[in-house]
């Protein structure tokens, strides 16, 4: 128990042989259509993750999927995630002029004042937003009803 199933190499496993330990189990997901398809895991995380993945020892198979991120996709969520939040903060300062960095965070939920800080003055230096007035007491003014 916990090794490769028995008369199972390294060889025949890496190549796709597939031989459950519990056939009686195995049957039932099937049955219950648990699982997609008897055999394709193996060669399908070898396609993505390589041997690497895998450690066999003769009590356990242990298995370890490493995050894949590249820099171009962090890239491509962030710039998202980015432009999400600022059109929510234009959308609540066409709604709300007057709300502050603390009621802004709070209404989006995801964000602290620090990051609703950082937001605005990018908005106010691509000339998107301004100030009309003092800190306190003052409103945020959205140049041309701007949506991104």
């Amino acid at each position: 128990m916990g090794g490769l199933p028995y008369g199972v190499t390294e060889a025949d496993f890496f190549g796709g042989c597939s031989i459950p330990r519990n056939k009686e189990i195995m049957r039932v997901f099937r049955d219950l259509e648990i699982v997609e398809q008897l055999g394709s895991g193996v060669p399908r995380i070898l396609e993505a993750y390589g041997r690497d993945a895998f450690e066999i020892r003769d009590s356990y198979v242990r298995i370890v999927f490493r995050f894949m991120n590249t820099p171009e996709t962090t890239q491509k969520t962030t710039q998202k995630t980015t432009q999400k939040t600022t059109q929510k903060i234009l959308d609540i300062l066409q709604e709300t002029p007057k709300a502050s960095r603390s009621t802004i965070a709070g209404m989006l939920g995801d964000i602290t004042e620090d990051g609703v800080k950082y937001h605005l003055a990018n908005l106010k230096q691509q000339g998107l937003i301004r100030r009309i007035g003092p800190d306190r007491g003052g409103h945020w003014e959205v140049v041309g009803g701007v949506h991104l």
